[in-house]
Formats: structure tokens, sequence, C-alpha cells
């Protein structure tokens, strides 16, 4: 869930989509006190990539 707007704001490059996701993915659970996150991104050429993440606070 994106709560900070969206990377469209940057131009849309798909690596500052993919930096701003996972920062996302590590600060919106650090402000809750800790969670679960996943990331996952296309990065054209019919590949695909998924990443977990879990914060511990």
């Amino acid at each position: 869930m994106n709560q900070f707007g969206s990377t469209l704001m940057y131009g849309h490059p798909r690596g500052h989509t993919g930096v701003r996701k996972l920062a996302q993915l590590i600060e919106v659970p650090a402000l809750r006190g800790g969670g679960t996150g996943l990331f996952t991104g296309c990065p054209a050429g019919g590949t695909g990539a998924a990443l977990v993440v879990r914060v511990e606070w």
C-alpha cells in the first residue's frame, strides 16, 4: 500500500521506482514497529522478481 505518493512524480523510470519501493518497504514497517513486506518488479523482457523483507524493531 503506497501511503506516500507515486514514483510518477520522478518521471517513472524503472530504477527510481524500484529504489523508492524498497525504501518504503523498509521505512513503513519500521514506523509501525516492525512487519513484513513484499516487493515485486518486472524489469521487462518477460522476467520478474520478488523480494520479501521483514523488519523487526
